[in-house]
């Protein structure tokens, strides 16, 4: 298990679980290729990806600015888009196409994680 958070603890808490962990944002590239590579390195695939980026802003509507917009898609989808993105070409090596590796996106509401359709069509060969 591969675990990325902006905050230390999740190193420890990562640990507790036998895996390894990364500090660093879902919204800055260089910390999704930093966490893909390591594992890669450790475990040598990825099975899984689930994205648990939280919530963007959530004020009333001509409270939220243009930046604010931006910053939540960049937390909510592109985060997904590049994760999958970067994962796609470790799960078509290792054979398991279309169908060999679930990308979830957890749902707003509640702690279930639900295949994400956005994150489905990226990882089709």
């Amino acid at each position: 298990m591969s675990l990325l958070d902006v905050g230390p603890r999740v190193e420890g808490f990562a640990g507790e679980l036998g895996g390894i962990a990364a500090v660093g944002s879902l919204t800055a590239p260089d910390d999704l290729v930093r966490l893909v590579d390591t594992t890669i390195e450790q475990y040598g695939r990825i099975d899984a990806v689930v994205n648990g980026a939280g919530h963007a802003r959530n004020d009333a509507l001509l409270e939220v600015t243009g930046q604010d917009w931006h910053d939540g898609l960049d937390m909510l989808l592109l985060s997904v888009v590049r994760m999958a993105r970067l994962v796609t070409p470790h799960v078509l090596a290792a054979g398991k196409g279309r169908s060999g590796m679930d990308l979830g996106c957890p749902a707003y509401r509640g702690l279930r994680s639900a295949p994400c359709p956005v994150a489905r069509q990226l990882v089709r060969p």
